[in-house]
């Protein structure tokens, strides 16, 4: 079963933001592996993603797609409340508008700042590389990407696991019309 998300441009800029302003290095790379950590925290504690992205296997680990291009596309003079220095490094331009995310959105950020939120970029890049981005990156072959299936990202995890990958193929039943 192929379980997705609805990715969340809104609540993904916001969560960039609130990490951004959080971080001594607010890199790209810092972000992606930040972002993953605290969709993974959310995933496990409450059902759901913060911001709803697609997580890609890449050389240096899981890339969230979406919040990834709006990254990218802050280099140039669009509105998403950042904007992007030395090539890679996201700057806020505003506070974080805490209303656009939940409380357990705030707390899952909060609780991966205070865990990784001082690591190194490389070192937040090692513990990325966890079992659901080694299945997926095996299965690359010469693709420069792989997308992770949420099945594995739930499926990686310590806790309950077995529960949480039962109640998303519940929740994410393809809709069926009227027999």
């Amino acid at each position: 079963m192929n379980i997705t998300s609805k990715f969340d441009a809104e609540k993904s800029a916001e969560a960039i933001i609130f990490l951004a302003q959080s971080v001594p290095e607010p890199t790209f790379m810092a972000l992606a592996k930040l972002l993953y950590f605290a969709d993974k925290t959310s995933l496990e504690k409450y059902g759901r993603s913060i911001t709803g992205d697609t997580y890609y296997a890449m050389r240096h680990g899981p890339v969230p797609s979406q919040c990834y291009d709006m990254m990218k596309r802050a280099k140039e003079p669009v509105s998403y409340g950042f904007h992007v220095e030395y090539e890679k490094h996201v700057i806020p331009d505003r506070p974080v508008n805490l209303n656009k995310l939940s409380k357990s959105d705030i707390k899952c950020l909060e609780k991966i700042i205070a865990a990784y939120g001082n690591y190194p970029v490389w070192q937040l890049r090692e513990l990325s590389h966890d079992e659901a981005w080694h299945k997926a990156w095996a299965s690359a072959g010469d693709a420069l990407r792989v997308q992770i299936p949420i099945e594995d990202i739930v499926s990686a995890m310590d806790d309950e696991e077995d529960e949480l990958l039962v109640f998303f193929q519940d929740t994410h039943k393809p809709e069926r019309g009227i027999d």
